[in-house]
Parts: structure tokens; sequence; C-alpha cells
């Protein structure tokens, strides 16, 4: 969504610079590639962190923003930390990307930097949520911002689109065969994902439907997780597992699905969860965040932590004919198209900017972005 953003505003409006507090990844390689400026440090070591500091302030002054926009913990912490590096204090937006409701999860420097944003928020002009239910779990552990909005996130039809062919090549690729039906999860490595989960509801699906195939993506998800392969074997699922690790052509991957699956344990706006409704693949999906709101009737939500309503979901999907299924799919793409576009997504934010800003844009206008 962050490059969404920063692709989509209109030139003539805004300039903008995108810092990446992890050094370089594929979504700065993308933005880069499309012409964004985007520039990174990387934090994350101690030793060097001192170094780092000099370089983000130095990027800051040079870029001299009107507007900061922060995305996620550690991008929105750097966010104010950069407005006290220009000397008229710019204005500071948050982008709170996920929902509160299990942190006991999350990292120790997630955790501190969670901690950290409840005591700068009043510092900021407005926070936005990717959930409107993730808004009041962070005012319960003490976010107190002068707004907070939920903006949803939107999506290009354009881009996010079936793609007929996908199927059968992806069936090639890994020698899957052609009467598999194909349960796909995408997402990185990490316990509110909920791997451990999604892997004891595929022993029963698989129970119940021999000929299904489950192909797990994302960052941290291959064959060198030894944690994550010793599960694998442990369910005594070695044969009906393939682990992609990272993929980057999302629309090829969701369109070569027969069944999308969420298992996670806490999310704020699901992204993956629209992507596959985008692509026209039917989903099941735990209830977290705004699932419900992306998928209404076009799919399947069930409990948290419920395994056997997981694996019943998913089986159920897998026994009906594929012509079903694929009516399913198109509901949620028509669903996606008409509750969540792109042109309304960036229409939100532009008037944010504005409202925080205390005046229309004007051209030339610098927008910078710091993101974790």
């Amino acid at each position: 969504m962050l490059a969404q953003i920063a692709l989509s505003l209109d030139v003539s409006e805004f300039r903008t610079c995108v810092i990446s507090l992890a050094g370089p990844g594929p979504v700065g390689d993308l933005l880069a590639r499309r012409g964004v400026d985007v520039r990174w440090v990387d934090v994350r070591r101690p030793r060097t962190l001192l170094v780092q500091l000099r370089r983000f302030r130095h990027i800051v002054r040079e870029f001299r923003p009107d507007l900061i926009q922060g995305w996620m913990y550690h991008g929105n912490v750097a966010a104010v930390l950069a407005s006290t590096m220009v000397s008229r204090r710019p204005p500071v937006v948050w982008g709170i990307r996920q929902g509160l409701r299990d942190r006991s999860t999350e990292g120790l420097s997630t955790q501190l930097a969670i901690k950290l944003g409840a005591r700068l928020s009043r510092s900021v002009a407005a926070s936005v949520y990717a959930s409107s239910e993730s808004i009041p779990d962070h005012h319960q552990i003490g976010f107190n911002e002068p707004l907070a909005i939920a903006i949803a996130n939107g999506y290009d039809l354009a881009y996010l689109r079936p793609k007929p062919d996908a199927g059968m090549q992806l069936r090639r690729s890994l020698a899957i065969p052609a009467d598999c039906v194909v349960i796909g999860h995408i997402a990185r490595f990490d316990p509110v994902k909920n791997h451990a989960g999604l892997l004891d509801a595929a022993v029963r699906v698989t129970r119940a439907v021999p000929s299904c195939r489950f192909i797990l993506a994302g960052p941290g998800v291959d064959q060198h997780n030894d944690q994550l392969v010793s599960l694998v074997d442990l369910c005594g699922l070695r044969g009906q597992v393939v682990l992609l690790g990272s993929w980057d052509d999302i629309p090829q991957l969701m369109s070569s699905l027969d069944i999308f699956c969420l298992s996670s344990t806490s999310e704020g706006f699901p992204n993956v969860l629209a992507e596959a409704s985008a692509c026209g693949i039917p989903s099941v999906t735990t209830d977290v965040g705004e699932a419900r709101a992306i998928l209404g009737e076009a799919g399947h939500i069930v409990p948290v932590n419920d395994t056997d309503a997981l694996s019943e979901a998913l089986i159920r999907l897998a026994e009906v004919p594929s012509n079903v299924r694929r009516e399913i799919g198109q509901r949620a793409r028509e669903r996606i198209g008409l509750q969540f576009s792109l042109d309304e997504m960036l229409r939100k934010y532009r008037q944010l900017y504005q409202q925080v800003s205390g005046r229309e844009r004007e051209p030339g206008d610098q927008l910078i972005s710091a993101s974790s």
C-alpha cells in the first residue's frame, strides 16, 4: 500500500521520498524502478547505529519535507524523529497497519516501538489505521493522537486480475497433478501468521481430500527454515506441502490457486486476502481485522485459533465443483472493485494531507515517508 500511494500521487502536486529503515528491499527496488526517490538506512545493527542516524538526518534535511508520513511502528517513531530535524517542524501522519489483539507474538523491538508510539502519539497530526477495529485497541494501550481515522486499502483491478493459464503453469513447474485442488497461504514466517495452525488444519484436509496440495509462500517460508520444515515433517505433510519462499508476482501466484487461506491470529487490514479476492480466488479466513469487511458473503470466515473450523471450511470449499469456486471468486473480485477502489483510497489520503497541512497542496510540495 505504501508503494501504491507513492506511485499514484499526482507528481504535479507531490514530490515523494521514501526512506527504508532496514536497507534496500523488493518494495524499494520496485519504487526506484518506477522513478520514486528511495533512500535507505539500516538501523538494525547497533555498532553502526550512530552512523545510520547521521545518514538519516542528512537525507531528511536535504529533502526538506512539507509533510512526513510514517509507515508501521518503527517507521512511525522515525517519522517523529525526522520532524525534529527540520526547523519548521512539518506535520507527521502515522500509518498503523495491524491489529493489537495479540502483542505476545511481537518481537522485542516492535514491542518497544509500540510503547514509544503510545508516548509520542500526541505529537502527530493524525494516524491512519488500516482497520477501524484497530483504533480502540491502540487507544486502550495509550495511543491518543489528535486525529485517528481508518482508510481502507485500495486495489488496482487492472493489475490484480485472474490469469487463467497460471494454474497449469504452476502445476507443471512443481509437478503437481492437474486434478489436484491447490490451497495457498502467503505470509511471512511469523507467529501471528499461524503457520502451525495452518499445517494442523492441512493434516485434516488432506485426509478428507487426498488430492489437495498446500502451497506456502512468503519471506522465510522455504526449505532453509528448519523450524518450518520440521513442522511439516512432524505433520507428515512432506509430499503435500510446497514451500516457495518469497514471490514477487502476486497476481500470477494468486491466480494459480484454487483456494486461498488466511490463518492469522491477528491482522489490521489483511492485504493478501483482498489481493486473492481481486484475482478471483475464493478464500477461507480467520475472523481477524477487516477480513469480514473484505469478504462479505463471498468466502468462509472462521474463528481465530479454531483448527477444526478452519479445516472444515477448507474441506467444504475443496469438495465443491470447480465452477462453484470460480463463481465465489468472481463475487469476491466484484466486491473488491465496489468497496476498495484504489482511486477512493488515494482521494482520502490526499484529503487528509491537505487537512493536516492546513491548506491545499501546492505544486512541488514535498512528501517524505519513513517505513520499517
